[in-house]
């Protein structure tokens, strides 16, 4: 029997793919009731009062806690793998997830575009994991506090980044106040866009791929999760340490107009050196908001167990329940993490921030050595590039 390619066959495949999303949304924030985290002593004594009414939001006197030693601590659990501004000392490599292949998701970040990248690197092969194997490149993971807006704590963060080039700084009282109140307005703005749909008309939301969806469709399914009105999931998502999900990060999707991708701890067995040892590796399992909104960059957030990077590869928890930023690494670009959390102006078209490093002649084969060589390297590069094109343009006006 010859398979059928009719519009019955496509609406089947729009209801399946269509399913599959809210199943994703549904999965982000998997509880038996709306969860909320208990607030902690390490952090109400950043964000105490923060949001009074009476204050004008200006943080109260009894939240001025510059000179109390505690507060000064990083507000999550100390690690010997985090540094003091939140950054995990190591990166971590980013593979598609084993959706990708069938969702066909088209644009910049979507499969056909990387399988095109690894094919002309003579990097495809017919192996059936192929697609989990194709790396889209490496990340930089920053801890958030896990206070229950760490999804918004993540997406405030990579925000910053994605409009200045530079790193929130998270070293003083001050900014991580300041971070509760950018969080806020985030949470805030994801509510009204769900409350959308019982004012006029009802919105539709753009989710990933050609999949659209109405803001009383997600408010709804978002709220028979957990048994509630979609009235009662919008008032208790507007209270701070409610956890956020799916469809808070479709809506912000919506809201910002930039695409959000969501990628989930998994454990790569095969190492290359044929060690037996396991390792953490991040797969991708949402790009909400592409290709519609792929002209801006996208915020990469990750969902994990909250004792990652402490913890044994395979143990950890099959659902996440905390978020983390995410920061794609450039390679081209000499950063160093210090610098972008100072928020250094770039000083020269090859995107060093800071400080040119000092080259020193008595240390030939030092690191100031190799960074010379790198930039001569990327500039020779680039030269090829123009002679190339040029003389491309010249046979074209030739014909």
């Amino acid at each position: 029997m010859a398979k059928d390619h009719g519009p019955s066959s496509a609406r089947r495949h729009h209801y399946i793919c269509r399913t599959s999303i809210i199943f994703l949304l549904v999965i982000l924030t998997v509880s038996a009731s709306i969860p909320r985290s208990t607030p902690h002593s390490r952090y109400t004594r950043f964000f105490a009062d923060e949001t009074d009414d009476n204050n004008d939001g200006q943080a109260s006197s009894s939240s001025t806690v510059e000179e109390d030693e505690d507060a000064v601590c990083p507000p999550w659990n100390a690690s010997p793998n985090i540094d003091p501004s939140g950054f995990l000392k190591d990166c971590y490599t980013v593979r598609c997830g084993a959706w990708e292949g069938e969702a066909d998701l088209n644009g910049r970040h979507g499969y056909r575009r990387l399988h095109k990248r690894a094919a002309a690197a003579g990097n495809v092969d017919d192996d059936a994991d192929y697609l989990q194997n194709l790396e889209i490149g490496k990340f930089r993971v920053r801890q958030v506090p896990g206070d229950g807006n760490c999804l918004f704590h993540s997406l405030s963060l990579c925000l910053h980044y994605a409009e200045r080039q530079s790193h929130f700084p998270l070293k003083v009282p001050e900014s991580f106040r300041e971070l509760f109140r950018r969080s806020k307005k985030l949470r805030n703005t994801a509510v009204q866009i769900l409350q959308q749909s019982t004012e006029k008309g009802d919105k539709l939301l753009f989710m990933q791929g050609q999949e659209f969806l109405t803001c009383s469709e997600l408010l709804s399914a978002a709220a028979s999760q957990y048994n509630i009105s979609p009235e009662e999931y919008c008032e208790a998502m507007l209270q701070d340490c409610t956890w956020g999900g799916g469809p808070e990060i479709v809506a912000l999707v919506n809201a910002l107009r930039r695409p959000i991708h969501v990628y989930e701890l998994s454990v790569h067995e095969e190492l290359p050196n044929g060690s037996n040892s396991k390792e953490f590796h991040l797969s991708r399992m949402a790009c909400f908001g592409s290709p519609k909104f792929d002209k801006r960059e996208p915020l990469h957030i990750l969902s994990a167990d909250s004792r990652f990077p402490d913890i044994t590869p395979g143990r950890q928890k099959k659902s996440g329940n905390h978020f983390l930023a995410l920061f794609p690494v450039r390679s081209a670009t000499f950063t160093s993490t210090s610098s972008l959390v100072r928020g250094g102006k770039t000083n020269n078209r090859l995107g060093f921030k800071g400080k040119r490093p000092r080259h020193d002649s008595a240390k030939p084969g030092g690191a100031d050595s190799s960074f010379c060589l790198n930039n001569v390297a990327l500039i020779v590069r680039s030269a090829g590039e123009f002679v190339e094109l040029l003389f491309c343009s010249l046979c074209n006006f030739l014909r």
